[in-house]
Order: structure tokens, then C-alpha cells, then sequence
């Protein structure tokens, strides 16, 4: 069932991370990674005038975009793939600018999530100037140099949104799930660590549980799940035995990871 599949995930994301410290210093760093490679391949390409580079640079940029996305809190793929950052025809944006560069908004109605509960997500410090140039500096150049058409999603594409619900009038313009599984998988080659959009999830749960051992409700909190689900998946280790290494790497190596949920759930 897809219950027991996550439960699986699950055991081996926390089995890793638990006793493979540096895996979770590189998972944490992974914007800031992806955007530092992204940067050196954008300057040589357009020194040599080399579009399939720059095309493959503009790539990362996106997938370090969705990482600082993840990392501020762990949305499931289908928002990930249908977060649009300007108005549409019926329905608002989700992402929003409280302070350019350096705050953002993401908010997904209840009509938009999987179990019906509204979802805010606050991207602040590093990761919402890496969201910021994405959204204003490179996304406009992808779509300039791929030929696609522009749409209101924040990661565009030439696919109609798949698996509507409640009624919901999504226009045409996101990326596929293929596609979107691809461009992920640029990011993923740099990183290393075989992770999927969704595994991110399991990855911040084990985290917040390697800081805060037993806190099921603040994981639940972050990944807007309820406290059930998260006992289910990751109670038969209440998070005591999660070695004093991760948590020593998170704190020193990025701090403001549990910070960045917003408070609101």
C-alpha cells in the first residue's frame, strides 16, 4: 500500500541520516550548493555564447530554488508543481513577497492540499534571495531561451494540471510530472543523496525529530500532516537514538532550518 511504501521511505531517509552526519550537512547546504555551481556554469557559458549551458545552468538555478522551497518547509510535489507566483484567471497566487529578497510567502488553501489544510510556508534569509533571483533573474531567461510559453506557475511548463480536485480550475502551463522528475533529478546528480521532492519530507521529518526527540507534534506541524501519520512512520524510533553528530551538524551548519515554518499551521 502507499501507507506501508512511506513507512519504508521513511526508515531508510532516518536509518541514513541518523548515521551519515555529513548527508545531512549536505542536504541543509543544498540551495546554497546548487546555486554556487549554477553561477559557474552560467558565467562560462555565456562567456563562450554556449545556450545548452546556460540552459543546464538556468536548471539548477530552479532546482536550488525548490530546495530552499523544501528546505523552509517540505511541500508534496503536486504543490510544488502547481505553485503559481502571479494571479490566474480563477484563482490568486500562492507566493507572495513581504519583503523582496528577503521574506516570502507561500500559501496553499485548503482546496489545494492533499488533506484539505491550508499551508503556509516562510522562506526567509539565503533561500528567499535564492527564490527571488529565480522568480526575477533566471526564470524570465529560461523561458526566453527554451521557447516555452509563460504561464503564471512558478516552475512553467506545457502540461495541464493533473489530478484536479474540488472543483479547482488550474490553468494550463505547468510542467508535467515527467518533467518535473527530470529537472529535479539535475539538481539530485550534484547533491548526491538520491533524494525525490517527496523525500524531502521524510528527510525534515527525521531532522526535526534528531533535534527534538519524540516532538511528533512539531513534525507533524512542518510537514502539515497529522501527529498519527508521523507516529506511524517514524514512532517505533521516538528519535532518542538519532546521533548527537546530526544535531550538532544542523545547528552549526544551518541554524535557521526549524526556524522558517512561519509559526502558522
Amino acid at each position: 500500500s502507499n501507507l506501508s511504501g512511506s513507512s519504508a521511505a521513511a526508515a531508510v531517509y532516518k536509518r541514513h541520516l541518523q548515521h551519515n552526519p555529513h548527508l545531512a550537512a549536505r542536504f541543509v547546504n543544498a540551495p546554497t550548493a546548487l546555486t554556487h555551481l549554477a553561477g559557474e556554469v552560467l558565467r562560462a557559458a555565456q562567456e563562450t555564447n554556449n545556450k545548452l549551458h546556460e540552459l543546464y545552468a538556468l536548471r539548477l538555478y530552479a532546482v536550488a530554488a525548490l530546495y530552499a522551497i523544501q528546505l523552509s518547509r517540505p511541500l508534496r510535489t503536486r504543490n510544488l508543481i502547481t505553485l503559481r507566483h502571479r494571479l490566474s484567471p480563477h484563482l490568486g497566487k500562492n507566493l507572495r513577497w513581504l519583503k523582496d529578497g528577503e521574506h516570502a510567502e507561500i500559501r496553499f488553501n485548503s482546496l489545494e492540499t492533499k488533506n484539505e489544510r491550508t499551508i503556509r510556508v516562510a522562506v526567509v534569509g539565503k533561500d528567499a534571495q535564492i527564490l527571488w533571483n529565480w522568480q526575477n533573474i533566471y526564470r524570465p531567461r529560461l523561458i526566453e531561451l527554451s521557447g516555452c510559453n509563460d504561464s503564471p506557475y512558478l516552475f512553467p511548463g506545457a502540461a495541464t494540471p493533473r489530478l484536479v480536485k474540488n472543483g479547482l480550475t488550474l490553468p494550463d502551463g505547468t510542467m508535467s510530472p515527467a518533467s518535473f522528475a527530470e529537472l529535479w533529478a539535475k539538481g539530485d546528480q550534484v547533491i548526491g543523496l538520491g533524494l525525490t521532492p517527496h523525500s524531502c519530507r521524510h528527510a525534515i521529518a527525521t531532522l526535526v525529530l534528531a533535534k527534538e526527540p519524540g516532538n511528533f507534534a512539531k513534525a507533524a506541524a512542518v510537514l502539515a500532516d497529522s501527529e498519527a501519520t508521523v507516529r506511524k512512520h517514524y514512532g517505533k524510533d521516538s528519535g532518542e537514538s538519532a546521533s548527537s553528530a546530526v544535531r550538532s551538524v544542523l545547528l552549526a551548519q544551518y541554524p535557521s532550518l526549524f526556524k522558517n515554518t512561519g509559526g502558522q499551521y
